[in-house]
């Protein structure tokens, strides 16, 4: 089947529209990463200033050691995935849709090529993120 120059401008509309969209949503998604790191930063600070008066008030017996000690160990915690794995993963995410949708509207083998060709880059995004 042959796609008219109409129909393969609708779709190319329509891949622009999607992609604008998943460019959107990943700046939405960088803004609040933003946000909460530096909420986070700042809790950090508070909870450190705040284990250094617990362990000064356990030091002079007015307090338990326990306080002190459970801060402490929040303080030490690393998170679980860097905010850079958790990019990748969700470029890798964004990627995949992409081709998915490519592969939706493909009309021919060429099309079919290039949602293979993002599939394969999602993967190796999301490997290199799991490393």
């Amino acid at each position: 089947m042959t796609m008219t120059y109409e129909a393969w401008r609708v779709s190319f509309q329509d891949a622009e529209q999607a992609a604008r969209a998943a460019y959107e949503a990943a700046a939405k998604h960088a803004a609040e990463r933003d946000a909460l790191a530096a909420w986070a930063e700042e809790a950090h600070r508070e909870l450190s200033a705040c284990q250094s008066v617990t362990h000064q008030l356990a030091h002079h017996g007015e307090m338990c050691w326990d306080y002190s000690r459970d801060a402490k160990a929040v303080l030490n915690r690393k998170p679980e995935i860097s905010l850079a794995q958790r990019d990748a993963r969700v470029a890798a995410e964004a990627l995949r849709e992409a081709a998915d949708y490519a592969d939706r509207m493909a009309n021919g083998y060429r099309a079919h090529i290039a949602a293979a060709e993002l599939r394969r880059k999602a993967d190796e995004i999301r490997e290199g993120a799991a490393a």
